[in-house]
């Protein structure tokens, strides 16, 4: 069965809106990983008994994380 012109042209602008999404996923997901490599780094970094540095560092992953699930759930 042939498509008619504008269920064509829906189809297209779904494909296209699929493929945007998974580019932010994508692009997302990269931003995670840097966000992590950089507190993983802090970590490293830190003297022993810095713990106040250290809970900070942890709170700001989780606010990332918050983020970046606030972002996906919403698309």
């Amino acid at each position: 069965m042939r498509l008619s012109t504008i269920e064509n042209e829906k189809h297209d602008k779904l494909i296209k809106n699929e493929a945007n999404s998974a580019k932010e996923l994508k692009n997302l997901g990269a931003e995670n990983e840097f966000i992590i490599s950089n507190l993983d780094m802090q970590v490293k970094n830190l003297k022993n008994g810095d713990y106040k540095e250290l809970k900070r560092i942890f709170k700001d992953l989780n606010i990332e994380n918050e983020n970046l699930a606030n972002i996906q759930f919403e698309q």
